[in-house]
């Protein structure tokens, strides 16, 4: 389970055991708090305009169906490219 898998979300969770906390914790560019409007549309953004990877951005959310539909939009994202798109 090394690194965070290509499209997907970053967080030291993916990361696994084989990679220290402190490494992992570097790996992430920024955190967003919260996946509702405000952090999609940040995420969207933000992945939109290139500042970061999807793989540099993790998203905390305790609703585990709206942490899939975030990693389902990043992998729709990173295909498709262009503007941002509403969720």
């Amino acid at each position: 389970m090394g690194r965070p898998e290509s499209g997907k979300l970053g967080s030291p969770q993916r990361a696994g055991p084989a990679v220290p906390l402190a490494f992992a914790a570097m790996t992430t560019r920024l955190a967003i708090i919260g996946g509702g409007n405000m952090g999609a549309a940040l995420l969207d953004g933000l992945v939109a305009t290139g500042w970061a990877a999807p793989a540099e951005l993790a998203v905390v959310e305790v609703v585990a169906a709206r942490r899939e539909e975030l990693d389902d939009f990043v992998d729709r994202r990173k295909r498709e490219g262009g503007a941002p798109t509403d969720f």
